[in-house]
């Protein structure tokens, strides 16, 4: 897939500016085509993007564990994290997986109590809301029953989905985004980035997900 169809793809209107802003960025800091961690780096933390978020971000772009993104793969990521793209369509599909990932921690294909307590936290956060520990436990509680009451041990990306999608699942769209725009460089957001730390959550702040 060609770099210039990604705007049929996702029904966006990039410039042919917009793009060159993009291929430039990618090839300032790409070896033979590929595009390392290092590289990936230097180009976010020039984008605004917090040093402890970088390596996050790049592990979930890279699904298949390659070590590296290609041009497509790069331009891609940074349509869905850019701070103008739109949280619906097809933008919105990709960007749900890509936050599905960047909060499952462990890679276990499900997103567990402690996770989607920080998830919670970081969507409060971003929207101005009191992030203290009773009352983030409690809307994650309220929220993860909306959302599944068949896992017990987590919410799986179809769960996921279908909660942003019919909106029993609000706040996602302040989730992994860059504060400036790789396309437009001198483009800035207001909303705070937000993304999970690596750190876990205490065992007593656990959410039970409930079973039929």
């Amino acid at each position: 897939q060609s770099t210039w169809g990604l705007q049929a793809q996702f029904n966006i209107a990039l410039t042919e500016q917009d793009l060159l802003n993009a291929v430039t960025a990618f090839s300032s800091h790409a070896e033979q085509g590929c595009l390392r961690l290092e590289g990936f780096r230097q180009i976010m933390l020039g984008l605004g993007l917090k040093a402890e978020y970088v390596e996050r971000f790049f592990r979930s772009i890279d699904v298949n564990s390659q070590g590296y993104l290609n041009l497509t793969d790069f331009v891609t990521a940074a349509v869905m994290f850019d701070p103008a793209s739109p949280h619906d369509g097809q933008i919105g599909e990709e960007r749900i997986k890509l936050i599905f990932r960047v909060y499952d921690l462990n890679d276990d294909g499900q997103i567990d109590g402690s996770e989607f307590i920080h998830m919670v936290r970081h969507i409060k956060r971003a929207l101005g809301q009191g992030t203290d520990e009773k009352s983030v436990i409690s809307a994650a509680e309220m929220a993860a029953a909306n959302i599944t009451s068949a896992q017990p041990n987590g919410i799986t990306l179809v769960e996921f989905r279908e909660a942003v999608r019919h909106k029993r699942f609000r706040g996602t769209s302040r989730l992994f985004r860059t504060p400036q725009s790789l396309f437009r460089p001198t483009a800035k957001t207001t909303p705070r980035q937000e993304m999970p730390s690596p750190r876990h959550t205490p065992h007593s702040q656990q959410i039970q997900y409930h079973q039929q």
